[in-house]
């Protein structure tokens, strides 16, 4: 996982990435609430992040991605916005990615949902969180979620017990003793979301041998 800072990194990437395979795709957001409120217009995008195909496999079968992270000014390089219009992106719930990068008058062209195909193909789970199916379905250990990225220690109460509260997530820059952590949050989401996307394939398959033949 790299934090790629530069436009010669930037550059760089764009070089080694694939032309025409699947990647994945995340954005870290601030300025709206997103259990009140859609991101369109509205968020800001702290840091992002995309997955790219490596040459290894995962114990279960599917290929394993390398993720890399840019700050938010990378979205104004025109050769990075165009990258990302023309490429083909796996993205967990895309609404928010998509309305995100429409704040910076962006348009992904080529999405595949991950959590709209899940929701398909494993029906009546208790939850469709990225997260939770990193863990259940790609067979990899649990992570700390938003929350606990954001959540720091500023003091003791009265009892004794640690004070904490929320900051945003910008305020977590490169001189932050939690700035690693967020990057390796960001590029952990771009990485499953591709890998996720190789197991619904196989799951797809999978279902397609075990349904009947039919009568018409």
């Amino acid at each position: 996982m790299s934090y790629l800072a530069t436009p010669a990194e930037w550059d760089w990437l764009i070089s080694v990435a694939p032309d025409d395979e699947w990647m994945g795709l995340d954005s870290e957001t601030d300025g709206h609430d997103v259990k009140e409120s859609s991101p369109a217009h509205r968020a800001r995008i702290d840091i992002w992040s995309v997955g790219l195909p490596s040459h290894e496999i995962s114990p279960r079968g599917y290929r394993k991605y390398t993720g890399y992270v840019f700050p938010e000014a990378a979205l104004w390089y025109e050769p990075i916005r165009a990258w990302l219009a023309r490429s083909k992106w796996v993205v967990h719930n895309s609404n928010h990615d998509r309305h995100a990068l429409a704040r910076y008058g962006i348009r992904l062209t080529h999405v595949y949902d991950t959590l709209e195909v899940c929701r398909l193909l494993w029906p009546g789970r208790h939850g469709y969180g990225l997260k939770k199916l990193r863990a259940e379905v790609l067979g990899k250990p649990e992570r700390d979620g938003f929350v606990d990225l954001v959540t720091e220690i500023v003091g003791v109460t009265k009892t004794g017990k640690w004070k904490e509260e929320q900051v945003p997530i910008r305020s977590i820059t490169p001189d932050h003793v939690k700035f690693s952590a967020k990057v390796a949050y960001a590029a952990e989401d771009a990485v499953d979301a591709p890998e996720l996307r190789e197991m619904c394939l196989a799951r797809a398959q999978e279902l397609t041998f075990k349904l009947p033949e039919m009568p018409w």
